[in-house]
């Protein structure tokens, strides 16, 4: 009598709070976490409401790093960093296929200090803690990287209006470091998880549609060659870089300059500064 032919079984997927943590390991985070939000933790709406802890505590913190930083700067630097902290997660979830909710409701925040040691330096910093609530949608309904374009959208327009109305900077400007803040985020999950093209490719679909106030024309990434002096046609090193289309305001801090990969900075000392950091990188190396 012939055996009947076994039957497959689906392999259950992950849930998202193993999902977040392989994610914090392999991109060398510690800030994620899924669950209900107990004491100590703020919803993440709070950061979008005039005159809240949080908002006015992050404002504040912003202003330590440099002396005189005015408001504008500390507006850009919340928003910038925020949407870092917010993206960074969702583009690593997003590279396996997935997407949870992330709507101000669906997320928790908290600010913890830490203990920072780098290089034979150490001190004392903050970072923001993310709790999302729930799990996956049963139902993911459109393409996920509509869906994070969608959310992000959301998300992100109550902050970029109450900093608007706060500090006065243009909207524009705004959604312009959300947008940066992005790249950099799909950049470093792709860097650190060996799918940097892939990852580039969803950024790009993510942030380039028409008519989406994340949509700029300068917010990509540029490749920067290395060539081999001794060996012409060949290279030594290529690295991707985000480009920018916003700016954080540093230059206008005591003792700030232009960011390596500032919007103001000309593309050819752009390109320049980025070829001497990665001859630096090989000589560390």
């Amino acid at each position: 009598m012939q055996a009947s032919p076994s039957l497959r079984i689906p392999l259950a997927l992950p849930s998202l709070a193993e999902e977040l943590a392989e994610l914090s390991a392999r991109l060398g985070e510690s800030g994620w976490s899924c669950g209900a939000a107990g004491p100590g933790w703020t919803p993440a709406a709070a950061l979008m409401t005039p005159g809240s802890a949080l908002l006015e505590a992050w404002l504040e913190h912003e202003g330590s790093h440099y002396p005189d930083t005015d408001l504008k700067t500390r507006c850009a630097f919340l928003l910038g960093r925020y949407a870092w902290y917010l993206a960074l997660p969702l583009a690593g979830l997003l590279l396996g296929g997935r997407l949870p909710g992330f709507g101000p409701a669906q997320l928790a925040l908290k600010m913890e200090e830490y203990q920072w040691r780098h290089e034979g330096q150490e001190g004392t910093a903050r970072r923001l803690l993310l709790r999302f609530a729930a799990g996956y949608p049963a139902d993911a309904g459109e393409e996920t990287e509509r869906r994070l374009r969608h959310g992000l959208e959301e998300h992100m327009t109550p902050l970029v209006n109450l900093l608007h109305r706060r500090c006065g900077l243009p909207e524009r400007g705004l959604w312009c470091l959300v947008a940066d803040s992005v790249a950099q985020a799909f950049l470093h999950a792709g860097q650190q998880l060996g799918c940097e093209e892939k990852a580039k490719a969803l950024a790009l679909a993510v942030l380039k549609e028409p008519g989406s106030p994340l949509h700029n024309r300068k917010t990509g990434f540029i490749d920067i060659v290395l060539p081999d002096p001794d060996h012409p046609g060949r290279e030594l090193a290529r690295r991707s870089f985000r480009t920018r289309a916003g700016c954080c305001r540093f230059y206008t801090t005591q003792g700030g300059h232009y960011c390596t990969t500032c919007v103001r900075e000309h593309p050819e000392n752009r390109d320049r500064r980025l070829r001497e950091f990665i001859q630096a990188q090989l000589a560390a190396d």
